[in-house]
């Protein structure tokens, strides 16, 4: 019989009906089917054959009975259809900004999940699919993921699983309980007091040697990135672009009148207040004398135009790292901006700063600092390990680095001279 495109055939199987049709631009049949939503999925029969379409149209029907029986969704979807949708989301929450925990899930589902669990259905993953993915994931890793990485991954499996849900591609009861055995974690590169001190006494000269345009822009900000998160302890990344002018304030302690000066800073933690060290005042200073035509809501480190280029950020410290060597630590950890944010940590576990005062500053909880800094002796505590009965003051730490930031000191060779 000949077929006109407003063709339509309906097919019954207890209760469930599937309507056949014809497609422009393809000359096989399709089949519309309900879903447990209440909305029409189109399926293809992949066939021109009338009643070959007929017979796959009604499998599907009676697959989808078996399945209403035995408590299941009533039609299947395999893992990496739903995980695109699901990315799909996730870009949307990540937009431009691939710092964020969204753009984090994207990259773990491409790169891990949907290369193994792609073609399994949504429905059919268990504990035994995900045990073979743990030990395929070792094998692409070279090594058994940290802890935090399968944080991570997790989370981003999750997502998928509460999306199909949303979908009503799945049931409750079908979702598999994760688990996380990772490795734990190691506190990151950091740097040592004459280390960073050596970095800090090189950066004038290194904003000086830039070439002009973008790249003397960037230099030039990034040196008191450098340095605002080495005495903050802040993000860099996601909190130092959330740090604007109008987040820069003076405030005065109304016990003692002392003023502080404060940052406020939004990151993955939520927002808060950081102090700041008097020494932060002339790089904040500098960075508003340099762009006169910034704007309350630009971040305290954009360049001239108002952006603010965490790629380039990222990219001319290592370039920096490099140059200087110190791109790794003793232990073989590759150094980067976020080494900062752990060398003010320890930098202040060993002045003796206790845990509860870091969790506030940094954004973090008392239990993830011990993990990562347990490790470090405070001054004090040096002092009586070596037999010394006087107590070894932390302050002198920062005060050092703003000598040779004021240019009255010179490090050569890990020591200190005066100036000429």
């Amino acid at each position: 019989m000949p077929r006109q495109k407003s063709d339509e055939f309906t097919v019954l199987y207890k209760g469930r009906k599937a309507r056949l049709h014809t497609r422009p631009g393809t000359a096989n049949w399709s089949f519309k089917v309900k879903q447990d939503t209440g909305a029409w999925r189109s399926v293809s029969a992949a066939t021109t054959d009338l009643e070959v379409a007929r017979q796959a149209a009604l499998e599907h029907l009676m697959e989808q009975s078996f399945r209403e029986r035995n408590g299941l969704v009533a039609d299947a979807h395999k893992f990496k259809a739903v995980a695109e949708s699901c990315i799909k989301e996730l870009e949307a929450e990540a937009g431009a900004d691939r710092r964020t925990s969204a753009q984090t899930y994207i990259d773990a589902l491409r790169r891990y999940h949907v290369p193994f669990l792609g073609a399994h259905g949504i429905d059919r993953i268990d504990r035994k699919v995900l045990v073979s993915f743990d030990d395929w994931r070792i094998g692409e890793m070279g090594r058994k993921p940290k802890k935090s990485t399968l944080q991570n991954h997790n989370a981003a499996l999750n997502r998928v699983f509460d999306h199909a849900l949303k979908q009503g591609w799945l049931k409750q009861h079908q979702v598999p309980a994760l688990w996380n055995d990772g490795e734990a974690g190691e506190s990151g590169a950091t740097f040592t007091q004459a280390e960073f001190l050596r970095l800090s006494a090189h950066l004038d000269s290194w904003v000086d040697a830039a070439r002009h345009g973008l790249s003397q822009q960037i230099r030039f900000v990034l040196r008191d990135l450098i340095l605002i998160v080495a005495h903050t302890g802040i993000r860099p990344g996601t909190e130092t672009k959330s740090l604007t002018w109008r987040g820069v304030e003076d405030y005065r302690d109304p016990k003692d009148g002392f003023v502080y000066l404060r940052l406020f800073v939004e990151g993955k933690t939520g927002a808060r207040w950081v102090i700041a060290p008097e020494s932060v005042r002339a790089s904040i200073e500098r960075l508003r004398a340099w762009n006169t035509n910034s704007k309350p809501d630009w971040s305290v480190f954009a360049v001239l135009d108002g952006r603010y280029p965490r790629q380039q950020f990222m990219e001319r410290m290592v370039d920096l790292l490099d140059e200087l060597k110190l791109r790794e630590d003793a232990s073989g950890q590759t150094r980067s901006l976020y080494s900062l944010r752990h060398y003010y940590a320890t930098q202040q576990r060993m002045k003796g700063i206790p845990y509860e005062s870091l969790k506030n500053q940094m954004g973090t909880s008392i239990a993830m600092l011990e993990r990562h800094y347990d490790h470090v002796t405070t001054l004090d505590e040096a002092a009586k390990l070596v037999g010394r009965t006087s107590s070894v003051s932390g302050a002198l730490t920062l005060d050092v680095e703003a000598l040779v930031q004021r240019k009255l000191v010179v490090l050569e060779g890990g020591k200190l001279r005066l100036a000429s």
